[in-house]
């Protein structure tokens, strides 16, 4: 085999020089014909192997050698050894597709799909005048449809199938007589649908889908007779559904979703016998469903969902025996289920959520016993749920959420068993839930925001595939089931607003895949479980409108990664010690108090109460305190004083008086609002400062709302306060020689008399920890720069030689 890797495209050369060698030295016996001096059919192959990085192909039998052209893989070749066909579909090609592959005039099939290929389809492709089949789905070609395309009037099949390509769909297409599959789905194609289209009359398949197409349907594709598949789905169409569609007597699948077409279904749908599925969701199409759908007998699959479609849905829907699918949510359609739904005996998936329809569910839809899912959400159904629907032995998915239901869940629905999901949140459902705990397999349980009572079952535990659990704001009573720390994969549990009682299982420091634990509004107790340290996946832990819990957050809690911890109206604090203040920073959203029960500190300017500083002696003060109850009430703050003291001796006391403000439960340090406050002179602000805290000093509060009366609740709290030095400031000005500017010496020498008042300098005196600025002003710098860099690089200079 020859290597091309090794000896390169002219080593071809010695091979034709020979054979024109032996053609001159015979040429005086006219019975020997003369041997042509290049291969064009060879040098295509050759250009597409090297165009296409063919040493790594995945197949390569006998490429670049001397082999017949019929043994090298992928090629075929006629009686003569003329190349007819080549397919190196998923063959690993890797690059562009060679202009020189229009010299295999004979060819016939060109299937390069399904690899890697780039850049521009040649035009001159539009020369393979034989070709037949051209399949170049799944690449990576960009760049236009070349209109020479058109030329291949013998063409029957093209396949553009998932590449770059974009610009408009060539008008020329509308020659290829011949063409009864067209396939341009997943590109970037722009502009409007030839109306040349309609000139294919041997098109039985026609896919544009997932493009940018714009504009109208053409009307005369109603005039493709051959048609089986029309596929425009996901592009940006507009205007109504040419009712010519209506005359396509042959078309199997009609898919019009995700474009803006407007206006009604043709009702001249109902004469497409052949239609097995109809797709319109995703649209602005109005008015009602016409009735004469009910006439595609053959029909298996109808999806009308996403529309603005209104009027009841018509009970001839019930004559489509054959349906497997029937989808008409998100509309506004009104009036009750036709009880003739009950009638699709093939049914697997019913959806008519989100729409406006009232009335009972029907008991006749309990007899589709194929049906896998079953949507009644978001309308306005009323009555109870039917027992019957406990027949359906295949359901995987029913949601009938946010209606108007009403009685208790019927325990024929525990004979559910392939039930995956049950959504039944939003109704005014009653009774337990008992009935539920028969259903191992369910992966989603929505039971929120009825009025169930009763407990939560144990065996619910036994909900091994459960993802999110889901049973807030419902009248559930009793205690959490240790049972249900045997979720091992539930992501989502919320048991909020209820009415449960006793301790946080630890068992449910077991639940390995959780990311949301909400347990808040409750009457839950206890200490926190240490074991839910253990919870690497949490990110979310809400325990708010607990009052019962009141214990310090465990050490062993500062392992969790969470995002959110809430804790506020619960006696639920944390201890003030550096390695739980630091896991507490950490968290984005945080309400937990403490376990002091409230703060009171002096503040500056300088100071901050995550990266704290001393005070600077000598300054004012901001005293705040921050009273806080273990739950809401509408008591208002209480009067607070404040005693200071030096060495000892008491020098300063603060009275404080009380607020209109409702005592928060939590430390709000971002409002003046929920605080007491009140300013410290400068002189008491000293090293060795201490003092003393006393929350309603008359004893006047409900001691059952917990607000602590003392800080510290023992001794003096000791305040940091340091004397610093003075700053010294030299200002340098500097004159631009180009323009030089003598207003700044008035600006500078301004800031030197006056450096504790004037304007530029307010930030720093504010915002940096000293007692005292002083300044004075450098004689005036010429510079040739006005850069900053520059005069910075200047001023490091004068400093450095001793002038500044």
């Amino acid at each position: 085999m020859l290597d091309r890797r090794r000896f390169g495209y002219n080593n071809w050369t010695p091979l034709l020089i020979l054979a024109t060698g032996l053609a001159f030295f015979t040429g005086c016996d006219d019975s020997v014909e003369p041997v042509p001096e290049a291969e064009p059919t060879r040098t295509a192959l050759v250009a597409l192997y090297e165009a296409t990085n063919g040493y790594a192909w995945s197949q390569q039998d006998n490429w670049l050698t001397d082999a017949p052209l019929g043994l090298w893989y992928g090629v075929e070749v006629d009686h003569s050894g003329r190349v007819i066909g080549l397919d190196l579909t998923r063959n690993g090609l890797n690059g562009s597709i060679p202009a020189e592959l229009a010299n295999l005039t004979e060819l016939e099939n060109l299937l390069l799909g399904n690899n890697r290929l780039s850049g521009a389809i040649p035009p001159q492709l539009g020369e393979l005048g034989a070709l037949v089949t051209l399949d170049l789905r799944t690449n990576r070609l960009s760049g236009a449809i070349p209109h020479e395309l058109g030329d291949l009037t013998s063409l029957g099949y093209l396949d553009l199938y998932q590449n770059r390509l974009t610009g408009p769909i060539p008008e020329s297409l509308g020659r290829l007589s011949a063409l009864s599959h067209l396939n341009l789905t997943w590109n970037k194609l722009t502009g409007p649908i030839p109306e040349s289209l309609g000139r294919l009359s041997a098109l039985s398949h026609l896919n544009l889908g997932w493009n940018e197409l714009t504009g109208p349907l053409p009307p005369r594709l109603g005039d493709l007779s051959n048609l089986a598949v029309l596929f425009l789905g996901y592009n940006d169409l507009t205007g109504p559904i040419p009712v010519e569609l209506g005359r396509l007597a042959n078309l199997i699948e009609l898919t019009l979703e995700g474009n803006r077409l407007t206006g009604p279904i043709p009702a001249e749908f109902g004469n497409l016998d052949s239609l097995k599925t109809l797709n319109l969701t995703y649209n602005d199409l109005t008015s009602p469903i016409p009735a004469a759908l009910g006439n595609l007998s053959g029909l298996d699959n109808l999806w009308l969902s996403g529309n603005r479609l209104t009027g009841p849905i018509p009970a001839a829907l019930g004559n489509l025996t054959g349906l497997e699918a029937l989808g008409l949510s998100d509309n506004r359609l009104s009036g009750p289920i036709p009880a003739e739904i009950g009638n699709l005996a093939n049914l697997k998936g019913l959806v008519l959520g989100d729409n406006e329809l009232t009335g009972p569910i029907p008991v006749a839809l309990g007899g589709l016993d194929q049906l896998l899912s079953l949507g009644l959400e978001g309308n306005n159904l009323i009555g109870l749920i039917p027992g019957e629907l406990g027949n359906l032995g295949s359901l995987r998915y029913l949601n009938l959420g946010n209606n108007n239901l009403t009685g208790p869940i019927p325990i024929l629905l525990g004979r559910l068993g392939s039930l995956w999901t049950l959504d039944l949140r939003d109704n005014n459902l009653t009774g337990t839930i008992s009935a539920i705990g028969g259903l191992p397999g369910l992966r989603w349980l929505r039971l929120q925001n009825n009025r169930l009572t009763g407990s939560i079952p144990a065996g619910f535990g036994n909900f091994w595939r459960m993802e999110h659990l889901q049973l807030s704001g419902n009248e559930l009573t009793g205690a959490i089931p240790p049972e249900l720390g045997g979720l091992r994969v539930v992501d989502s549990v919320n048991l909020s607003d209820n009415y449960l009682t006793g301790p946080i299982p630890a068992s449910l420091g077991q639940l390995g895949s959780i990311a949301v634990l909400d347990l808040s509004g409750n009457d839950l107790s206890g200490p926190l479980p240490e074991e839910m340290g253990a919870l690497a996946t949490l990110r979310r832990l809400d325990l708010r409108r607990n009052p019962g819990l009141s214990a310090e957050v465990p050490g062993r809690w500062t392992d969790l990664r969470l995002r959110t911890l809430l804790a506020g109206e619960t006696g639920v604090c944390a201890p003030d010690e550096p390695e739980m203040m630091l896991w507490l920073e950490s968290i984005t959203t945080r309400r937990v108090r403490t376990c002091q029960g409230l703060a009171a500190y002096l503040v500056q300017a300088v100071q901050s109460r995550r990266f704290p500083v001393p005070l600077v002696a000598g300054e004012d003060a901001l005293l705040r305190v921050f009273p806080t109850a273990l739950r809401t009430t509408d008591v208002g703050l209480p009067a607070v004083r404040a005693s200071f003291y030096l060495d000892g001796t008491e020098t300063h006391v603060v009275d404080i008086p009380g607020q209109s403000t409702r005592i928060p439960t939590t430390i709000d340090e971002g409002s003046l609002l929920k605080s007491a406050n009140a300013e410290i002179p400068g002189e008491l602000v000293q090293p060795g400062l201490e003092m003393v805290i006393e929350i309603d000093p008359e004893g006047t509060l409900d001691p059952d709302l917990g607000v602590a009366r003392r800080i510290p609740e023992n001794g003096r709290l000791s305040i940091r306060a340091e004397v610093m030095p003075p700053l010294d400031f030299m200002f340098l000005p500097f004159l631009w020689s180009e323009d030089p500017d003598s207003a700044i010496l008035e600006v500078v020498q301004e800031m030197a008399d006056g450096p504790t008042s004037h304007d530029l300098l307010a930030p720093t005196r504010a915002l940096l920890p000293v007692a005292e600025v002083t300044a004075e002003v450098h004689e005036p710098v010429w510079t040739s720069s006005n850069e900053v860099g520059k005069l910075y690089q200047e001023t490091e200079a004068i400093r450095n030689h001793g002038a500044g």
